[in-house]
């Protein structure tokens, strides 16, 4: 009877001790992306308002328009990292590359609740702890990029937990990034696995807010935007 109460106490105790992780990387997960809000928007101040994926390449982003013209050499030419190839720019990476000016360190790219075996501490090529390393990149990202993030739509979504589950991948979508995944804002959705919050994820909003949803929250949160078709975009680092 002893043992089964020590046991139980012990159970209780890793429970609590499990909520209080959570809720710590919760927290620690939302005050990186209020710093990676602040980063795009300062980025974007420059740029007509706009984030990169939205800025024609000849204006300094990554936005090519179908059918239209290749950035010379075929490279966006990044401040810090140097030449990088246009067949990126579906990569959620290159994109947060653009505003590495803004945001300084891309230990800001990583959720606290992301167990990474490295993580990126500068805005290099570095083998060791550079970002632009291809060691690194989508590896060393714990956040997607909401495609349909207009000046005009401050209510859409940013950027948030790459823990978000999508309905379907590889859709087209007007921000010409070649693969995207997407969700149907049918009032339904598969909210989050447990790969950084358990039931749960950090939301971006446009407008700089963060806001911590379940499921049920994502699903409301989303429910009628249709922000293309009936349906938003977004990159994931797989």
């Amino acid at each position: 009877m002893a043992l089964t109460s020590v046991a139980l106490l012990g159970a209780v105790g890793f429970s609590a001790l499990a909520n209080a992780n959570t809720r710590s990387d919760l927290a620690v997960c939302a005050s990186n992306l209020r710093q990676v809000g602040r980063a795009f928007h300062m980025w974007a101040s420059d740029h007509g308002g706009e984030n990169p994926w939205w800025v024609s390449f000849s204006d300094g982003g990554s936005y090519i328009k179908p059918g239209g013209p290749q950035p010379p050499g075929g490279v966006f030419n990044v401040p810090n990292a140097g030449p990088l190839s246009v067949n990126l720019r579906n990569n959620p990476w290159l994109q947060f590359a653009f505003i590495n000016q803004e945001l300084r360190t891309p230990a800001l790219l990583a959720c606290p609740a992301h167990r990474l075996n490295r993580r990126a501490e500068t805005f290099s090529n570095e083998p060791t702890n550079g970002y632009f390393h291809f060691e690194m990149q989508n590896r060393a990202t714990s956040y997607f990029i909401g495609l349909h993030a207009f000046s005009q739509s401050p209510s859409s979504m940013l950027s948030g937990d790459k823990s978000i589950l999508p309905d379907t991948l590889n859709q087209s979508c007007s921000a010409n990034v070649g693969l995207a995944s997407m969700i149907e804002l049918d009032g339904s959705v598969q909210g989050w696995d447990d790969f950084l919050h358990p039931k749960a994820g950090n939301i971006l909003v446009n407008d700089g807010h963060v806001e911590e949803l379940s499921a049920a929250g994502l699903s409301a949160f989303l429910s009628g935007r249709g922000e293309e078709n009936g349906a938003t975009h977004f990159m994931k680092p797989q």
